[in-house]
């Protein structure tokens, strides 16, 4: 698309004219949104996993001696639905996941290099099947169940981040999520919020999955950011292959703003413009579309959001999507409410609409082990034209080692 290549040319234009001076204070400590390692990583550092297992200190060390940040968490999901399109109404799965970011070069400057990975192993543990792979059982088009797979161990993101410029510019290249980059919203991830794929990402876009890609960043002032990444639309989650065969490219450019920074997820608007080759080995035509998406943070408390994405081609399984909900913090507790409802046009030309809500509340029983029962009502199932709706109960537990 000549459109899409011009736009990315201008902002790779635009951003190299702003020069360091200009951009305002110190750089992020990290790339990516709330899916990212780092953004998990923070959120491990504010628990005080000291009161649980006595490695609070130990990985304090880590940090300052060898400029390493580390965590492991185990997560499971069950899942019962009462209604199924093929007799498989259950679920329960778990994930082990260890993850880190370790600064090699330039550590506590605003030019640090930092390799990031993480090793995630994915099992089915009873039930029916693996509740990432429940909803097309019950004929939901789509994932009610994000991340819950029984694909067993593979190595996820592992990619290098650089910062130049006192931290204004970043760039990242290696084996990329790209949804860690593309329509990021402030809604949190499968792990501690929503479990349905339709509120935690944008379906209209055809993200494809882990594997080679490179992007690049820019802080323009305190409001303003930039950035834009290009992957292999072939990637493979269990596959360490890298552009096999022709090279075929998902590509996206992200414009943001936010009050300030430090507010960035939980106070922030996004637009984003994506573009997918041609692949034919999968047959699908050249895709593209866009999106816009924000999250605002009132009192400290409540934070509504809304998401919406339109696309032309097959590639997304979403011509169009709409988004919207609720989080809400519980006052002196950790815990959180969330409310989010979606509605979806399929690509497939035979299907219909469907739409669906889904409710949580995530009880934080200790800092480092959550309880997190939900609910989902999946209205209309694309799949199931015989029900109205199906009702999917979930409860997730979580325990961050340290």
């Amino acid at each position: 698309m000549k459109l899409f290549s011009g736009l990315l040319i201008g902002l790779f234009l635009a951003a190299s004219s702003a020069h360091a001076s200009q951009l305002g204070e110190a750089g992020d400590a990290f790339l990516g949104g709330p899916t990212s390692i780092g953004k998990e990583l923070l959120e491990a550092s504010e628990v005080d996993s000291a009161n649980a297992f006595g490695l609070g200190e130990f990985r304090v060390r880590l940090i300052d001696q060898h400029g390493l940040a580390v965590s492991v968490d185990y997560a499971t999901l069950f899942q019962y639905a009462d209604d199924s399109l093929t007799g498989a109404d259950t679920g329960l799965g778990g994930v082990l996941r260890l993850y880190g970011r370790w600064t090699l070069v330039g550590c506590g400057t605003g030019h640090a290099g930092t390799l990031v990975a993480r090793v995630e192993y994915r099992h089915h543990l009873s039930g029916d099947v693996a509740p990432g792979q429940l909803a097309p059982e019950l004929g939901y088009h789509g994932v009610a169940g994000l991340g819950f797979t029984d694909v067993g161990v593979f190595l996820a993101p592992l990619y290098w981040e650089q910062f130049f410029a006192d931290g204004h510019l970043g760039v990242v290249a290696g084996r990329l999520d790209p949804t860690d980059f593309t329509d990021i919203l402030g809604v949190g991830n499968q792990w501690s919020s929503f479990q349905n794929a339709a509120v935690l990402s944008n379906m209209s876009i055809a993200s494809p999955d882990v594997g080679c890609g490179a992007g690049v960043g820019f802080r323009v002032n305190e409001h303003w950011v930039i950035a834009t990444t290009a992957h292999d639309a072939n990637g493979q989650q269990t596959e360490f292959n890298c552009f096999e065969g022709t090279l075929r490219l998902f590509e996206q450019a992200r414009v943001s703003w936010t009050p300030t920074r430090s507010r960035r997820f939980t106070n922030a608007l996004h637009v984003t413009l994506w573009h997918q080759d041609e692949r034919p080995a999968s047959g699908l035509e050249e895709s593209y579309g866009m999106a816009a998406s924000g999250n605002w943070t009132f009192a400290e408390r409540w934070m509504p959001f809304l998401r919406w994405g339109l696309s032309e081609g097959d590639a997304p399984q979403v011509r169009q999507q709409l988004t919207t909900g609720l989080m809400f913090n519980v006052p002196r507790r950790s815990d959180q409410l969330g409310i989010g409802a979606w509605w979806q046009d399929l690509s497939h030309r035979d299907l219909h609409g469907q739409s669906g809500m889904e409710v949580f509340y995530r009880w934080n029983v200790i800092p480092n082990l959550a309880i997190t029962p939900s609910i989902q009502f999946l209205n209309d199932p694309a799949l199931n034209p015989d029900v109205d709706r199906i009702v999917l109960f979930g409860l997730r537990a979580r325990l961050l080692f340290f």
